[in-house]
This record gives structure tokens, C-alpha cells and sequence, in this order.
């Protein structure tokens, strides 16, 4: 997902992943990693600043580059030295991608049949080619066809554990299903003979991604990326029935997640922010919905707001030291934003106890620049936000840092200067929330 970090650089920023039992993809959640969560990994997403995640011109020029490159040299291969048997890799090839639509179409005929509401169906990963719907359900297609997941959740938590494992299982199954087909076919003699015969090539190529496909998605693997942490079919099972209940009640907030997410894409802000609370209203105590709302109500300028809900997560007692120093963090930036002289001493307070704390925290330092040139008007404020984004890790701490010099500057009344800042940050394909929000200040500033 190509969504905003909440708060870059951090164990609870950006696309940190935690994993639902019932499907393939790694749930983005911009507050914490599955490791820093209460109870267990298994967790809805809760949405960081949703954004389009549709190919750019040149990721469509790469990938179009690449495809004819691949045709190119396999054209080649075959005009200079052809054999028919060559031409099994290139049906394998093209046969792996509706293969693997028909997994992932048996995973949610899986949840159907459990019972369970398939919200979303993904075929590849990475960016977003196009995106459709089939009697309700979201479709999107992706760049890379390696893989793809089902987003569903549970009507009944009603032998949870168990559907979930059968949902997990379903595509493994439909690709053993073909491979067993074929066989009835042609049988197994002729399955593994070497043949010039094209239609007996052709069930063979099928045969093999099949099998291959079904493989690969058993054997208990997992894999970090920076998008998140895939997991294989079989993992998932096991998953699925140790999974605690809370993640499967959680999980029943899924679709009100996902209508908030489209919400938020289209800066339908108050209307996202009511769901929201109509939602706790029935999961009080649920993550996700909680840090949707943390970051939806600042874009209303609802800062005090969203201090109490930032105040109530950091109250659960269940995060590691880590996590609450982050909760700090965003209570300081928070603080910083209301213009209350009051929460602007109580950030100063948290401030300098974070930088102590944490010297070389590039965002503490960046928070302590804010606290000195807002209270104070010292010169070193601004000095102590550009180190800041020298020693930050990632380019999204940097561009935090850029947008809390913004902060900054339109504190002290330099509307132009914020302006300009925040203007370099618009060339950047990503998006952060912290930006977005200062962003939104800056638009709401009188002198604008």
C-alpha cells in the first residue's frame, strides 16, 4: 500500500505490518509493529494516510521496457536454436498469472462459504495497474503477478479459528485441484515425458505452476519486506488457530476500515472521523479504529481531540518503552499545533525529557528545535531541526523534519517561508500525515 507514514522512522510508523489470520497480506498499521502490539500480532490495519497507488508513467514505461525485453530474448532464443520443448517455460510463464487469480478467487469463495464478508480481492503485488468491482467486492490488479490476498472478515466469530484455517487453506487446494485434473487427463506417463506435442506441453506447463504455486504457499515461510511481512499459506493456518478471539473481533471492523480508508483518500474528513466513532462506539477498545481516528481529526483541526486518543493509547499500559516514547512524541507535535501556552510548556516538558533520553533520536531533536523556536525565538531552534534531518535514518523522517520546520516558521508568523517548505515536500511521491497536518495548518493560518 502506498500509504502515508504517520510518524516516520519508528516501530509504530509508517507501514509497520501486523498479520489477520484469514488472508495473505501484511496489515499496515501507522502506530505500531506486531511486536510492540498488546495480546497478539493478528490485528486489523488500522489506515495510515491512504493514498492513489496506481503505477507512475515511469514504473509503466519500466515494466512495459522490461516485458518486451523478456519477449525479446526469448523470441530469440527460439529463432536461433528452436525445440518445441523450449516453449514449455513460456506457457508455465503465462499460465502462473491466471493461476494465480484462481487462488486467490478460492480463497474468497473459501470466506464466502464460511460465512465470512469478502471486502477486497488483490492479484499481485506492488503498485496499482486498475482497480474494479465484482458484485460489491474491490478488485485491484497489480504490477508484479507473483501473488495476491483476500481481504475478508468474520459475521460470526462462530468457530473462527477453523474457517480461518479453511479460508487459508482454499488456495493450495485449487492449485492441487488442477494439477489433479491434468492427471486424469493425461496421466501420469504421459505428464513427464519429454513431447514435442504443444497441448500436451501446454497441461504440463500448467501442471508444474500449479504444483509449484501450491508449494510454495504450504511450506511455513515468511518474509520481511519494507511493505511488510508476507507469509505462505501454510504459516497462516497454524496462525489461524492460535490466534487469540480479540484478533477475530477485531477483525469484524474490517469493512468500516476499509470504507474509512476510501474516506480519508478523498478527504472526506468529518465523514470519515464520524465512522470512526460510530464504530468504537460498538469496538471501543479497537487499535486500528482508534489510529484511524488519530489520524483523521488533526486534518479537522481537532488536535485536543486527537492529544486524548494519542493520551488513551499510551494509558493501555501494554506497549514497550519504545512505542510510549513515540505515543510522547506525537503528543509533543500535537501539543506544539493547538497554540495553547499551557500544552506548549507541557511539550517543552516532554521534549527535553525525550532528547535526554534519547540524544540521538533524530525526531526528538527536531520536536526540541520546534519547542526552542516557538517558546524562546532562538536562532538554535532552527539550527537543531536542520541536524535533525541531517541525522535522520529514513526519507521519511527527513521530510518530517522539513515539515516541523515548517511548523516552525508559521509559528513565528513566516507564512512564506512554511509555504515554500512545505512546497519542496509536494515533489515527493510519498505522504505523511505529519505533513498533510501542517500542511492543513498552514492553509487554515490567517495571513494565508
Amino acid at each position: 500500500m502506498g500509504a502515508a507514514e504517520l510518524w516516520p522512522e519508528s516501530p509504530i510508523a509508517g507501514e509497520t505490518p501486523s498479520k489477520c489470520p484469514e488472508h495473505g497480506r501484511a496489515q499496515y498499521m501507522p502506530f505500531a509493529s506486531h511486536d510492540d502490539l498488546p495480546g497478539s500480532p493478528d490485528r486489523t490495519r488500522a489506515l495510515a494516510t491512504p493514498a492513489a497507488e496506481s503505477m507512475t508513467p515511469r514504473q509503466r514505461s519500466a515494466i512495459g521496457a522490461f516485458v518486451a525485453l523478456f519477449v525479446a530474448l526469448l523470441a530469440l532464443d527460439c529463432a536461433l536454436d528452436f525445440e518445441p520443448t523450449k516453449l514449455g517455460a513460456l506457457f508455465a510463464l503465462v499460465a502462473w498469472m491466471p493461476l494465480r487469480a484462481f487462488h486467490v478467487l478460492a480463497h474468497a469463495i473459501a470466506a464466502r462459504a464460511c460465512g465470512w464478508q469478502v471486502c477486497e480481492m488483490v492479484l499481485g503485488l506492488g503498485a496499482r495497474v486498475v482497480r474494479f468491482s465484482i458484485s460489491g467486492v474491490r478488485c485491484d490488479l497489480r504490477l508484479l503477478p507473483l501473488d495476491g490476498y483476500v481481504l475478508a472478515s468474520p459475521r460470526s466469530l462462530a468457530l473462527a479459528r477453523l474457517r480461518s484455517a479453511l479460508i487459508a487453506s482454499a488456495g493450495p487446494l485449487a492449485d492441487f485441484a488442477i494439477v489433479a485434473i491434468v492427471v486424469l487427463a493425461v496421466g501420469t506417463d504421459r505428464l513427464f515425458a519429454r513431447s514435442e506435442d504443444p497441448a500436451l506441453l501446454v497441461l504440463q506447463a500448467i501442471a508444474f505452476a500449479a504444483f509449484l504455486g501450491a508449494l510454495v504457499a504450504l511450506i511455513p515461510w515468511s518474509v520481511t519486506t519494507r511493505h511488510g511481512v508476507a507469509r505462505s499459506d501454510g504459516l497462516r493456518v497454524a496462525a489461524g488457530f492460535a490466534a487469540p478471539m480479540r484478533s477475530f473481533e477485531e477483525l469484524q471492523s474490517l469493512p468500516g476500515i476499509l470504507r474509512i480508508e476510501e474516506l480519508e483518500r478523498g478527504g472526506n474528513w468529518q465523514e470519515a472521523v464520524d465512522l470512526c466513532e460510530t464504530a468504537l462506539e460498538r469496538h471501543p477498545h479497537n487499535l486500528s479504529l482508534r489510529l484511524c481516528l488519530v489520524r483523521a481529526l488533526p486534518e479537522l483541526g481537532r488536535f485536543l481531540d486527537a492529544r486524548a486518543v494519542v493520551r488513551s493509547l499510551a494509558a493501555d499500559g501494554s506497549f514497550p518503552a519504545r512505542t510510549l516514547a513515540i505515543l510522547e512524541q506525537l503528543v509533543v507535535l500535537l501539543d506544539l499545533m493547538t497554540g495553547d501556552d499551557d500544552l506548549e510548556a507541557e511539550a517543552e516538558s516532554l521534549a527535553r525529557r525525550g532528547l535526554d533520553a534519547a540524544p540521538d533520536d533524530a525526531l526528538w531533536l527536531a520536536l526540541w528545535g520546534v519547542v526552542q523556536s516557538v517558546r524562546y525565538r532562538l536562532p538554535e531552534g532552527r539550527l537543531n531541526i536542520d541536524r535533525a534531518r541531517e541525522r535522520a535514518r529514513s526519507g521519511g523522517a527527513r521530510r518530517a523534519c522539513v515539515a516541523l520546520r515548517a511548523l516552525a516558521e508559521l509559528r513565528l508568523g513566516n507564512v512564506d517561508s512554511a509555504r515554500a517548505l512545505l512546497g519542496d515536500l509536494e515533489r515527493s511521491t510519498k505522504r505523511e500525515c505529519i505533513v498533510d497536518w501542517i500542511r492543513g495548518e498552514l492553509r487554515r493560518a490567517p495571513s494565508c
